[in-house]
């Protein structure tokens, strides 16, 4: 599916297998940037990245026919800005990684409005 907000179009989807993650990608016209997330929630926890992407990779995903995990997997190519896994095997676990300490502008900004 595609939509526009303001000067950003929007893509998203979901891989076709039973763990495949939901997917977001953007493109911010006005300033030329393209990002992506992945986010899967299931009773293992929660798993969410958050990439910086290129045009290839934005123009990309979505497009494959079986796409089981080809979309999820294109876009964690990109530039890691942030990723939470909160897992639920036996003792909670809540492991973070920050590539980039603007990442939470960046969700705010283009992402805010995707949280489930």
């Amino acid at each position: 599916m595609t939509y526009k907000i303001l000067n950003c179009t929007y893509k998203n989807g979901r891989g076709t297998k039973e763990n495949s993650s939901n997917w977001t990608c953007v493109f911010d016209e006005e300033n030329n940037l393209y990002y992506g997330e992945t986010f899967l929630g299931n009773a293992d926890g929660m798993f969410y990245t958050l990439y910086e992407i290129n045009k290839e990779i934005y123009d990309s995903v979505g497009s494959f026919s079986n796409d089981d995990y080809k979309s999820q997997n294109l876009i964690k190519t990109g530039r890691l800005l942030y990723s939470l896994e909160d897992t639920n095997f036996g003792t909670p676990n809540h492991v973070e990684e920050v590539g980039d300490t603007n990442y939470k502008q960046i969700h705010d900004k283009y992402f805010k409005h995707t949280v489930k």
